[in-house]
């Protein structure tokens, strides 16, 4: 058992098995594993994208798929590999450390591993940590140090911290502003803008429209004050949320089941029901006339 990024392919053949370098240049002729967007057989060319390791090579040529890297069909279960899925499954343990990638490998009738380590991580098992910048710990805060390249990184930042190194509070992160309030951050403070309805630092206060000027119901409309909004009741002249538009009976009809408005004051009308139908409508009992 090898890990594949301790193997050096400088000088070999495609064809060729590559010797472990300590210290080895990772180049694009090395034997390496790829998941594959579609099967591939031994022997079969695929495209191999160039490794981002520095001094090595412009190019990467074509690579093969070895024997001896194929796990086998596709129907084996986790639990095995092989042609003939005859072998168990070596990675089931979890060998390769540091969320290093376990890859089986089958040679004839028996079955090895390596382990593919993340970067930062070196050795058979990617147990040796490699001299990176995360190693410094430069996330603060209890923020968790992600390697983008061995001298750079990028810090994941627990809730209600943010910044380079999770060195900047996030005023927002205890979601200081109530009812639908939106929060943004100021420097190392807050400021909550409230939802119409609302008001306060926190949008905890309600709005009392009916004490603004002018009133917000029309037309001698009366309010009443509710939770995040108000109500206008509006004389009968007058309909609309806010008793803006002038009332016109049977405009739209208010008669149900297909009667016919009929309009007979500035605001008052009756509804002629369907023959068999009878209503109350402005305190008249209008009953429609019935078959013979």
């Amino acid at each position: 058992m090898r890990s594949i990024s301790d193997v050096s392919a400088e000088g070999c053949g495609f064809a060729s098995r590559c010797r472990p370098l300590d210290g080895g240049r990772l180049c694009s002729r090395r034997l390496f594993h790829l998941p594959l967007l579609s099967p591939a057989r031994p022997g079969q060319s695929l495209a191999i994208a160039k490794p981002d390791v520095p001094g090595c090579g412009a190019g990467s040529g074509p690579g093969r798929v070895f024997p001896e890297l194929v796990p086998g069909p596709s129907g084996c279960s986790g639990a095995y590999v092989g042609e003939r899925c005859q072998l168990p499954n070596p990675c089931l343990s979890s060998p390769c450390k540091n969320a290093g990638t376990c890859i089986p490998v089958v040679r004839g009738s028996t079955v090895d591993y390596t382990c593919v380590c993340r970067l930062g991580f070196t050795d058979e098992l990617c147990l040796t940590p490699r001299d990176n910048v995360c190693l410094s710990n430069p996330c603060r805060n209890g923020g968790t140090c992600d390697l983008l390249t061995l001298s750079e990184y990028k810090c994941r930042c627990p809730p209600g911290w943010s910044g380079k190194t999770c060195q900047q509070a996030d005023p927002c992160a205890s979601n200081p502003c109530a009812n639908g309030g939106q929060c943004v951050p100021f420097e190392a403070h807050y400021i909550c803008r409230c939802t119409a309805g609302f008001h306060g630092a926190n949008c905890k206060q309600d709005v009392n429209e009916c004490s603004i000027s002018p009133p917000v119901c029309k037309n001698g409309g009366s309010c009443t004050n509710e939770v995040g909004t108000y109500q206008c009741s509006c004389k009968p002249a007058y309909t609309g949320q806010n008793c803006e538009h002038p009332y016109v009976p049977c405009n739209p009809s208010p008669c149900q089941n297909g009667g016919t408005c009929r309009q007979i004051g500035d605001t008052t009308y009756d509804c002629t029901c369907l023959p068999g139908r009878g209503e109350v409508i402005w305190g008249l009992f209008i009953l429609g006339d019935s078959p013979e």
